[in-house]
């Protein structure tokens, strides 16, 4: 009896508009091959706030970029939730990292860890010759590719570039190459963590061969601690294993275990591999489709670099043109076009609707860029 008042009480509030559920497969039948191609279409229908149901939860989709601020901004602590998931707790051990970890102190002490010892601007620049050094023998490969006329999957090069890349700056010293293999089951544990409930029963194979990669980078590390003359990131966090630190904003003791650590790795990794490449390759395909914006790209690059050097990272801020390239792929080709979904913490009233606790938020980052370059 109670329960069917709760839910007359909260059929009467206002909740956002969206399409009617059909029995059993609730909206599921409107998602489409392409999810946020098709919660683009339902918006322009239902508005930039809209309800859907794809199970036991009603997820709110946020498909434009005042309907984000007011979601991550002004009641962002509200949302500061992540739904858990059989993909959450068993790939990305319940969220104990960066990404996926509830609001509150740990959250915040984690984030300016990761951020001091490897996100700063003396981390960044430090690890400079580590990137021209790959960068270099990124294009040596394309060089003797086109001496001999052999085609080139240019799509897993660049995921190799960036996969050593980030495997150099965040595992430091370790002899683990495997990052081809390391980036596939990432990018599957990507596509379960975001997809709705149906696809949480392709991750059970997948941990095991995640842990035991992290595992093995680990024990690599506190092997060899005593042999290296530099700390990398990974013997950062090693030595904060199972020690109290105190919070000096909150004045709370924290702790991390050798799950958080992981974890924290995994996030890391997850980050910076996926979501460059990514960009990337969207950014060739777009100038190959549009050899016009392709030659003005160019034009700059002859005349700000020349044809004697290769660019360096210190010529960035004067290739305005490539900023624009840049900015224009990613609000065309968006590097994950559904944001990792956050969970509403308690009943609330965002824009005039009534959003309940455990709703899950989508955030469709397709709608959010606003730049013209290609037209």
């Amino acid at each position: 009896m109670a329960s069917e008042v709760l839910r007359l009480f909260q059929r009467a509030e206002k909740q956002p508009p969206g399409p009617w559920p059909l029995p059993v497969i609730w909206n599921l039948h409107v998602l489409g091959k392409l999810p946020h191609q098709s919660l683009r279409k339902l918006a322009k229908g239902y508005g930039p706030i809209m309800c859907l149901r794809v199970g036991n939860v009603p997820a709110i989709v946020v498909s434009s970029p005042e309907a984000a601020k007011l979601f991550l901004q002004t009641h962002d602590r509200i949302v500061a939730g992540h739904p858990k998931t059989h993909a959450t707790d068993h790939i990305f051990y319940r969220g104990k990292g960066i990404a996926l970890i509830d609001y509150g102190p740990h959250r915040q002490s984690v984030r300016r860890l990761c951020i001091s010892q490897l996100l700063s601007p003396s981390k960044i620049n430090l690890f400079g010759p580590v990137r021209k050094e790959e960068l270099r023998h990124f294009v040596r490969k394309i060089k003797e590719a086109a001496a001999v006329r052999e085609v080139m999957d240019l799509s897993a090069a660049v995921g190799q570039l960036i996969g050593d890349v980030a495997f150099r700056m965040i595992l430091g010293g370790s002899s683990y190459k495997d990052t081809a293999n390391s980036r596939a089951m990432i990018r599957e544990g990507l596509t379960l963590v975001g997809a709705f409930n149906l696809a949480d029963y392709r991750s059970k194979a997948i941990p095991e061969s995640i842990d035991k990669v992290l595992e093995e980078i680990m024990d690599e590390h506190e092997r060899n601690a005593a042999l290296r003359s530099t700390k990398d990131f990974v013997d950062v966090l090693l030595s904060m294993l199972n020690r109290p630190i105190i919070d000096p904003d909150n004045e709370r003791q924290l702790s991390f275990d050798h799950t958080n650590l992981k974890a924290i790795l995994l996030d890391m990794i997850t980050g910076s591999c996926e979501s460059s490449s990514n960009a990337i390759n969207w950014a060739f395909s777009a100038l190959l489709r549009n050899p016009h914006v392709m030659a003005q790209l160019q034009e700059e690059l002859n005349t700000v670099v020349g044809m004697d050097r290769m660019v360096e990272e210190a010529d960035l801020m004067k290739l305005n043109y490539l900023e624009m390239v840049v900015k224009e792929t990613l609000r065309l080709h968006p590097v994950e076009p559904l944001l990792l979904p956050h969970e509403c913490m308690e009943d609330t009233v965002i824009n005039g609707y009534h959003i309940l606790k455990k709703s899950r938020i989508i955030l469709n980052d397709v709608c959010t860029f606003i730049l013209v370059v290609f037209s």
